[in-house]
């Protein structure tokens, strides 16, 4: 071929790549940013092992159906890195539509390694477990580096108050194939232990009332007198308080000084405290003008200072009367106001006086309510708690209802508010910033008896699963099953606070069950016929279904509530009515064919308890009403039932201990009334009448055979947190009677009839736990004397105590 001709052609080549190329790049720059504004259909990951996608999926099912942007990709990408769970994440967007109309949203990650193991080494005094028990970082969580350098200061802060002074924590990591392990190392130093207090220069208050308002105390059998630094601060500001609220402005602690002496036989140092403090003389109270109010008048403010003039100062009361005037201010939304009191003294005459300007400023709206710290808990299911939206006007007590309203969620194990100003002027954003704790629980069991009859199987097990945030909704799904010889049960169960995105309340059950029950029956004997001592047994069979809808109103005071419902129970039993006549009737109406029990009901409900299920303050009032029995002619019951319950909350004390744990003492009361009305010549059954349970109410005694329609319980209860929501000791003491019929209970009831128990218990108000262990003595007075249900021990001449288990049982 010519040259010239393969050179024409070498061309052409060149010009047809040239023009591909271009097109080429044509359509990739029609094709870029192609997502821009389109809708987020759905977010997927690669490369997940350890992280379950289920945890993820709070993080980003808020942007799945949003529209694609810059922000929207930033704020995603944000929450996702802070999870700190990836050391990488690459996204990727793809179209999930040929129209390109939708994309999908993936990301590849690379997930920081598993914590395999946690080792202590070093601690001779503080077991592992302890110090396990100190730290949040867990075996099998993230690693993550912050976490556990905040694992370190536990430690260190944990045997600092402990009175180890002198320790340091360090740690490594080692690699387990793909894993970590994390080695603390503790060098744990010597202790100092504080063997004498001292104080000097006190003339006016004496050197034990001193001592008191101190969290450090002197070695002795009681108290191991560790040292910690950290308290010797606090417990100085304690001293000056206390001098100040009784009027010694003036008062100083000019030293604190520390005699060490090393003890060589017990290996610590030992520390003699000495408080060095100048008292000055004591001030009273000279009054406080205001200025610049014109909002409230001068005498509504000046209300709130509970200090009389010519009294004796007391600095606490004064500062606690001027945060109530700028409260009352905040309340209203005046989040920017200037407040100035300046204080004087008068040290010729020991008065002190204050002049209090105010510059007033427009009331602040709110401009955000921004929810942080939630992974599993969508944003919606807070925000809908707090009844404060864009644009309202700044309220305190409107947050303080809706952190209630969150705690009584029992999804977060923290919640902690925080206002800031806004980028608008007068405008503040409301910050919730929440710790998310487990809200699943699974409860599973197989328990062993023995059976007389050799047929039957010993063996009956349990399984219950609960999930009262379900995919983070605020919904509550649940299922539970029995299997043993004498029950078989199925419940499925759902519920729904906010239906419809309202807070209209719905809850839907089913279930199942069978089982195997006693009855007593009528004996003919040749002196008559008995119907009290022989029982019959026979086999139950239901199938029912309820639904309840209601609505609450959320106020200041507490939430009201009004709910009504319906249930609808088949049921059929089962025995040979040739050899057996029962007592009870109902249960020969419905023998070998289905019968009906269909009821209604109406609940009123006042709830003003700041936390419902482990109250501080607060009171509850509940009136219910059913009725069973709508088809006639059909059903065998036709009853009226009401429900009356009362409950209230003092605070009896709330002393600082620590700076992680208050000394309370909660004072709680209980009274609940409830009757059977049964229409006339209406069959009534044993289980639909009231009797003493011993777990629930009357708390101690079984007398579970005796029945009635009238029950009065009372109980009373002294209460000590140690864990606030989580567990506490506590101290009963219940009264109950049971009458016949509610004119008995009214008209003829007398002492005797009443039934009696005290006793201490351990409490766990977690959801996932709500159990109550009792020791109960039970006692009841007959001819005035005490007579004791267990009798008397012949080895201590006292009464027996019987151990109780129950449950956490939350009137809503």
């Amino acid at each position: 071929m010519p040259i010239k001709k393969i050179t024409r052609v070498f061309f052409m080549l060149c010009l047809m790549a040239l023009t591909i190329i271009s097109a080429s790049a044509q359509d990739n720059s029609n094709t870029e940013g192609w997502y821009y504004g389109k809708e987020i259909r759905k977010i997927d990951f690669k490369g997940l092992t350890n992280v379950s996608s289920l945890e993820l999926e709070g993080v980003v099912s808020p942007y799945v159906g949003q529209k694609f942007s810059d922000n929207l990709y930033a704020d995603l990408l944000n929450k996702m890195y802070g999870l700190e769970f990836f050391d990488e994440i690459t996204p990727r967007a793809l179209p999930a539509d040929p129209e390109r109309k939708t994309i999908v949203l993936e990301f590849t990650v690379v997930e920081r390694p598993i914590i395999s193991s946690i080792i202590f080494q070093g601690n001779n005094k503080i077991r592992d477990r302890e110090l396990a028990d100190e730290i949040t970082t867990k075996a099998t969580d993230v690693y993550i580096a912050s976490s556990v350098l905040l694992a370190e200061r536990k430690i260190r802060d944990l045997y600092l108050r402990k009175g180890y002074t002198h320790v340091t924590v360090t740690s490594k990591t080692e690699a387990v194939g793909d894993t970590i392990r994390v080695v603390f190392i503790i060098n744990e130093g010597k202790a100092t232990v504080i063997t004498s207090i001292e104080f000097q220069g006190n003339k006016n208050i004496t050197s034990r009332t001193l001592a008191k308002e101190l969290s450090l105390k002197e070695l002795s059998l009681f108290n191991k007198g560790a040292f910690q630094e950290s308290a010797l601060n606090i417990d100085k500001n304690n001293l000056l308080m206390y001098y100040s609220d009784r009027g010694y402005i003036h008062a100083e602690i000019t030293d604190i000084v520390r005699d060490i002496n090393h003890n060589q036989k017990e290996n610590r140092d030992e520390m003699i405290l000495t408080f060095k403090i100048y008292e000055g003389d004591a001030y009273t109270y000279g009054g406080t003008t205001l200025e610049g109010n014109t909002i409230y008048t001068t005498e509504e403010l000046l209300s709130f200072i509970r200090v009389k003039e010519g009294d004796v100062i007391n600095m606490s009361l004064f500062q606690q009367g001027l945060s109530a005037i700028a409260d009352m201010y905040y309340e209203d939304g005046y989040t920017s106001n200037i407040f100035n009191p300046q204080i004087k003294t008068d040290s010729v005459n020991y008065i002190v006086s204050c002049d209090f300007s105010i510059i007033e400023n427009p009331q602040s709206h709110i401009g955000n309510v921004i929810v942080q710290g939630n992974k599993k808990t969508k944003d919606y299911v807070i925000r809908r708690e707090i009844p404060l939206e864009n644009g309202d006007i700044f309220s305190k007590t409107k947050v303080q209802t809706g952190l209630r309203s969150l705690y009584n969620l029992q999804y977060f194990s923290a919640i902690v508010p925080d206002v800031v100003p806004s980028s608008k002027e007068n405008t503040v954003d409301l910050i919730i910033n929440v710790e998310e704790q487990s809200t699943t629980s699974i409860e599973f069991g197989i328990t062993f008896s023995g059976a007389s009859d050799p047929d039957s199987w010993p063996i009956s097990a349990f399984a219950k699963w609960q999930d009262s945030n379900f995919s983070g909704t605020g919904q509550t799904i649940h299922s539970s099953l029995t299997i043993s010889t004498e029950t078989q049960s199925l419940g499925l169960g759902y519920a729904n606070s906010w239906l419809f995105n309202k807070p209209i309340d719905f809850s839907a059950n089913l279930n199942f069950n069978r089982k195997a029950s006693t009855a007593l029956q009528y004996m003919y004997l040749p002196d008559g016929v008995n119907k009290t001592d022989y029982y019959m047994e026979y086999n139950e069979l239901i199938l029912g279904g309820s639904l309840a809808l209601g609505k609450r109103w959320v106020q200041d005071l507490g939430t009201c509530t009004l709910v009504g419902g319906v249930s609808v129970d088949c049921k059929q039993n089962f025995y040979d009515s040739d050899l057996f006549e029962p007592v009870d009737k109902t249960i020969s109406a419905d023998n070998g064919r289905w019968g009906l029990e269909n009821s209604i009901w109406t609940k009123l409900a006042f709830d003003g308890r700041d936390i419902s299920y482990d109250p501080s303050k607060g009171w509850f009032a509940s009136q219910q009403f059913s009725w069973t029995g709508l088809i006639p002619q059909i059903e065998n019951q036709y009853y009226l039932r009401t429900d009356t319950k009362g409950e209230l909350y003092f605070t009896l004390l709330d002393l600082p201990v620590s700076s992680s744990w208050n000394l309370k003492f909660v004072l709680a009361g209980y009274s609940g009334l409830s009757l059977v009305i049964p229409q006339k010549d209406s069959l009534l059954s044993d289980t639909s009448k009231l009797y003493i349970d011993g777990m629930f109410n009357g708390r101690g005694w079984n007398l579970y055979a005796d029945r009635g329609n009238a029950l009065w319980s009372n109980y009373i209860e002294l209460r000590m947190p140690i864990a606030t929501g989580v567990f506490a000791v506590d101290f009963f003491a219940d009264a109950i009677v049971l009458a016949d019929t509610p004119t008995t209970l009214f008209n003829n009831i007398g002492v005797e009839d009443w039934r009696f128990s005290y006793g201490p218990g351990i409490r766990f108000s977690l959801p996932q736990f709500p159990l109550r262990l009792l020791l109960a003595n039970s006692f009841r007075v007959e001819n005035g004397t005490v007579v004791w249900d267990d009798g008397i021990a012949e080895n201590t001449g006292k009464p027996q105590w019987k151990f109780v288990l129950s449950f956490c049982l939350t009137n809503k």
